[in-house]
């Protein structure tokens, strides 16, 4: 069965403009038999997504808010893929897209779907939750763990 394997959420932030650039990335492993079925009958077999959520107390996705669905989603099996396969979804939003609680210290993850169109299966991943204040005036360094990660260094160390 296909797997969703290293989920990441990166964030990239625009203090004068305040924006934030959403990074989303996973890599998708493929079973052989998958990849067989693939070549053998064309069409739609899986399709990725990726949301952004806010994480309520307690931690969970019961209590939590969808606060952005990456669009569209990703669709494979017309082309085969690797054995393995990157996505990535890149969005730039406004800072008030991630107000998860109207409060001064936001927590967020992103969420990764895999659906099986052949199984009906829905297989989800979440990344790390990352914490970060929506002051304009603070500076880049104050702001929570996710800031001034570059999106090569990250994939880097996601192959190794």
């Amino acid at each position: 069965m296909a797997s969703l394997i290293r989920p990441g959420l990166v964030l990239r932030f625009d203090h004068e403009r305040q924006t934030v650039v959403v990074v989303v990335l996973c890599t998708i492993r493929f079973s052989e038999l998958e990849r067989c079925l693939m070549k053998s009958c064309p069409g739609k077999w899986f399709t990725v997504g990726a949301a952004i959520w806010g994480q309520d107390d307690p931690p969970g996705r019961r209590g939590d808010r969808r606060l952005f669905r990456f669009r569209p989603a990703q669709s494979f099996g017309a082309t085969v893929p690797e054995a393995s396969l990157e996505v990535r979804f890149v969005d730039e939003l406004g800072w008030t897209a991630l107000d998860e609680d109207r409060d001064d210290v936001d927590e967020i993850y992103a969420e990764v779907t895999l659906r099986n169109h052949l199984t009906e299966g829905l297989l989800r991943r979440r990344t790390g939750t990352i914490n970060w204040i929506d002051f304009p005036n603070v500076e880049p360094s104050e702001v929570g763990s996710g800031v001034g990660v570059d999106i090569d260094t990250y994939l880097q160390q996601l192959n190794h």
